[in-house]
């Protein structure tokens, strides 16, 4: 069931009815229900994987909880062992085993394990499985106890608004609200809509357009003329960023409805001035957790070893992160290449500030931000293509900057007219979200703004809008 989609509305105005008509003791109840019949859609297996997941995690939380700190060890081992196996067995299984064929073959030897498992990515899983691990992490060092009412854990897994792909919610955030009764409130329902309708704008008139004009080119980058290709590459940028930006918006709101409230996702990415400030200002309940879970660990264990502990710190951090994202060397790429940047930017921390205070800091700001943006851009090259020789094939394009005979029947292909029209939406938005921050702050206070943004977005939206449910590009991770 995509948000995207008629279904998605009614189901969600039934939910939201049913939560306010009940007691407050069947609430849980009723989003757990609804959580699982939300994510069964899918598939109904699915939800034996996301249950198998959640009572195992329950329960050991519960386990460890009553053994002395140096007993926990081999519990929370055991259990975060089986939950990342159960990832690596449904997303990275066939890229292990294809790549392990590849060097059997190449050095002439027989390959025992056939590729005749046909494994399907269950949705939501790699968001689900970080939130468990987590959850208990914090319980293993003593950061909270662990929750006692199953039903209670089970909602703060599944909880559908955020269940396929985040925000990566922290227990010490919406397991604790999940035990609290949210009272009907008519500001944050009307905030929670507006949130939606935000989210729904992004997600249909701008990024599900621009995918009439990005996916040929990934398809099948040969056809197309260097001019077109670039123009798509920077489409491509804003068009992610509406696109899960958009799905964050819309979750956020439901669950600011249903009187919750989950965390931010992104601020303002596109003005970073370096990279590593770009990840934090994208995906940030992702940064966070690799921040809070793997890079301080990490830092810690090899502290010893000064600025290295740095540099080593951030390359296997990303290269987990490419990894996260999917099963491919387009993505262990993506990983790498913001490894390698950000690992330059703190070795050269202290020459960059000379270099600032050499010349005019705002215009050493702006040419900072100017190449960051350029930088992923570029990078983002390897998280579209299906694959490293399609990447390539798009840099190739890049570098031999052509105009071809066919460059106006490429443009004719998506639309002139279209294309003007995703440029002026992306700058509408542009100008709400820097000017009016309706993503940080539920938009503005003055009730006649609110009612012009409400009426020229849904206006917009109905116009504009690209009515075929398309899946959301974080659906895939």
């Amino acid at each position: 069931m995509l948000f995207n989609s008629y279904s998605f509305i009614l189901f969600f105005l039934c939910v939201v009815l049913l939560f306010f008509s009940l007691p407050s003791r069947f609430r849980n109840i009723l989003l757990l229900a609804a959580s699982y019949y939300f994510y069964m859609q899918w598939k109904p297996e699915y939800g034996l994987l996301l249950a198998f997941s959640t009572i195992i995690s329950y329960y050991t939380a519960i386990l460890i909880s009553k053994k002395k700190f140096e007993e926990r060890k081999k519990y929370i081992v055991a259990c975060i062992f089986i939950n990342l196996s159960i990832l690596f067995f449904f997303k990275y299984f066939n890229f292990f085993n294809d790549n392990f064929r590849s060097v059997f073959s190449y050095f002439q030897l027989s390959y025992p394990i056939p590729n005749i498992l046909k494994i399907i990515l269950p949705v939501g899983i790699s968001f689900y499985t970080f939130e468990t691990i987590s959850y208990l992490l914090d319980i293993y060092y003593e950061r909270r106890e662990p929750e006692k009412k199953i039903i209670t854990y089970a909602v703060y897994i599944s909880f559908f608004p955020k269940l396929l792909a985040g925000p990566i919610e922290k227990s010490t955030n919406l397991l604790v609200q999940l035990n609290t009764v949210p009272e009907f409130n008519y500001e944050r329902i009307v905030e929670g809509l507006r949130r939606m309708l935000w989210g729904f704008f992004k997600k249909i008139v701008i990024a599900d357009r621009l995918s009439l004009m990005i996916d040929p080119v990934y398809s099948l980058p040969s056809n197309y003329s260097g001019v077109y290709t670039l123009i798509t590459c920077y489409l491509f940028a804003f068009q992610i960023y509406c696109d899960f930006s958009g799905y964050t918006d819309i979750a956020i709101g439901a669950s600011k409805i249903l009187g919750y409230d989950i965390v931010e996702n992104f601020n303002f990415p596109f003005i970073s001035k370096n990279v590593g400030e770009f990840w934090r200002r994208w995906h940030l309940s992702l940064s966070n957790w690799l921040k809070d879970y793997l890079f301080t660990p990490i830092i810690f264990k090899r502290k010893g070893w000064k600025n290295y502990a740095l540099v080593y710190a951030t390359f296997i951090t990303f290269l987990l992160c490419g990894l996260w994202h999917g099963a491919k060397w387009t993505f262990v790429t993506f990983g790498l290449l913001q490894g390698i940047v950000i690992s330059y930017e703190l070795m050269t921390k202290s020459i960059r500030k000379k270099w600032a205070s050499e010349i005019s800091t705002k215009l050493y700001n702006n040419i900072s931000l100017v190449l960051t943006f350029h930088f992923i851009v570029f990078s983002f090259i390897f998280f579209r293509a299906d694959n490293m020789h399609n990447a390539f094939e798009i840099i190739n394009r890049l570098i031999h900057f052509n105009f071809n005979s066919h460059i106006l029947s490429e443009f004719n292909k998506f639309g002139m007219f279209s294309l003007g029209i995703v440029f002026l939406t992306i700058s509408f938005m542009h100008f709400v979200e820097r000017k009016y921050q309706p993503s940080l702050v539920g938009f503005n206070n003055n009730i006649k703004i609110n009612y012009i943004f409400n009426c020229i977005t849904l206006t917009l939206l109905i116009i504009l809008g690209y009515f075929h449910p398309q899946i959301f590009i974080y659906f895939n991770f």
